[in-house]
């Protein structure tokens, strides 16, 4: 069982690494890696806290290819409103599970004993899952 959790995690880091590089996304992709071993170490909440990034820096990198100006680091709501209002990301059509993820990632991130196994499995699944959404929708290859 482990082993193929273990390949599996591997499968999908590769494919994000890919897509992650081919955006000069190197942040994201930096941090997303620290949160797949983190994850595989059993350091559940370093790996949320790496999650939390990556997806910001996608998030954010997204919005910049339809125009959003970064005024300072971080600012993954921003990007996201920013996407939303001007009509890039719409209500049911991804807006809501973005937003509604990047509400759930400000919660529970590095602190010790915050964050159980369950909760880094689940972000780990639910923010590939956007960062692999986000990059089709707005940087197809």
């Amino acid at each position: 069982m482990f082993q193929s959790r273990q390949n599996l995690a591997l499968a999908r880091e590769a494919a994000i690494d890919l897509a992650l590089s081919r955006l000069d996304l190197d942040t994201a992709k930096n941090h997303y890696q620290q949160a797949v071993k983190c994850l595989m170490d059993g350091k559940d909440e370093s790996a949320n806290a790496q999650l939390r990034t990556t997806f910001e820096e996608v998030v954010v990198k997204m919005a910049e290819l339809n125009g959003y100006i970064r005024q300072q680091q971080g600012a993954g709501g921003r990007a996201i409103n920013y996407l939303s209002n001007n009509g890039h990301l719409q209500d049911g059509d991804g807006a809501d599970y973005i937003r509604g993820l990047w509400k759930i990632v400000q919660t529970n991130g590095p602190h010790p004993g915050t964050s159980p196994a369950g909760e880094a499995y689940f972000r780990t699944q639910a923010i590939t899952a956007a960062v692999r959404y986000l990059i089709d929708r707005f940087a197809p290859v």
